[in-house]
């Protein structure tokens, strides 16, 4: 089975790829969970995930037992419902975090690293927390902060500026990128 991370920085564009890709097909995991911060509307990201991944150093085997850990899930769902999936998908701003560790899992995941103009995203967050008290507006500022001195640098990553900016043309090129890609 493919694997798939996308990450990138809070309101980059990754729940709307997120979603598209399930959409085609791909195992996107929880389709909307409650992420390790408060005040956050997040789709297809798996909450347990998000908690581990901001609290949590993780080591190479970490990021490979999630994978299997979530292979074995579909396979059994795959048993019950008998719908197989080629690719599983994780999402989550706070891979950003990890790049170090995806970058030595064995069977390497293909990583869509999101990009977006900053004062679009800038734009984006302050409706996005418009109403929140002003702790919260602190964590994400400070959060955001953590997040843009990262950078994943592993061999399979596409950012996002080297996508096409017609949604079906993206898919058509990440979902053709994800079949080719060596397992």
């Amino acid at each position: 089975m493919k694997r798939l991370i996308i990450t990138g920085l809070m309101r980059s564009g990754t729940g709307l790829l997120a979603k598209l890709l399930h959409d085609e097909g791909v195992n996107m995991g929880t389709v909307i969970g409650a992420p390790a911060i408060p005040h956050a509307d997040v789709e297809f990201e798996d909450p347990f995930l998000s908690t581990r991944l901001l609290y949590e150093d993780l080591t190479p085997r970490d990021v490979e037992v999630l994978f299997y850990s979530r292979s074995r899930a579909l396979a059994q769902l795959h048993k019950i419902y008998g719908y197989q999936w080629k690719t599983m998908g994780f999402k989550s701003p706070f891979w950003l975090l990890h790049g170090e560790a995806i970058a030595k899992v064995p069977k390497k995941p293909f990583v869509i690293q999101m990009d977006r103009d900053e004062t679009d995203r800038q734009r984006a967050m302050s409706r996005w927390m418009a109403g929140a008290t002003e702790q919260t507006h602190r964590t994400f500022r400070n959060l955001d902060e953590r997040l843009q001195q990262q950078c994943i640098d592993v061999d399979m990553v596409i950012g996002f500026r080297q996508l096409e900016t017609q949604p079906r043309k993206m898919l058509d090129q990440i979902l053709r990128a994800i079949e080719t890609q060596e397992v």
